[in-house]
């Protein structure tokens, strides 16, 4: 008969003493790694805590900008100067006056033109009481 080549290992049964050590160390560093997650995730939501205090202390400053610009411009002195600069407002008894726009193609084109040697209330005079010839 032919022995067989075939080994065959044995695998010798823990004692309790080393199933009780195995199971606490495996307990131990499920714990272990639970803590340092729950450490991780602690440290992600303080870093998200920071960056939303920051962006708070900024809105804040701005806030306080603003409420100085609106102080600023509620005054008297800001409010009549908008009224004429922007609005072309005057006062009971004031006349706006407002200057042409220049355009330096008519100042040229008129530099061209033939200068009328008459004073110029005898231009006034003519262009109102002399018929035209059109």
């Amino acid at each position: 008969m032919a022995r067989s080549t075939r080994r065959t290992f044995h695998i010798p049964r823990p004692t309790r003493q080393q199933f009780l050590k195995f199971a606490f160390l495996a307990l131990g560093l499920w714990f272990l790694s639970h803590y340092f997650l729950e450490v991780w995730e602690y440290m992600g939501v303080r870093a998200e805590e920071a960056r939303w205090q920051e962006a708070v202390n900024q809105g804040e400053m701005r806030h306080a900008a603003l409420e100085q610009r609106l102080d600023q411009v509620r005054g008297d002195p800001n409010v009549e100067k908008v009224a004429r600069e922007g609005l072309g407002m005057a006062k009971p008894g004031e006349h706006v006056v407002r200057p042409l726009p220049y355009d330096p193609a008519d100042v040229a084109a008129s530099a061209d033109k033939e200068i009328d040697g008459r004073p110029t209330w005898r231009q006034w005079w003519d262009r109102f009481f002399t018929p035209d010839d059109n």
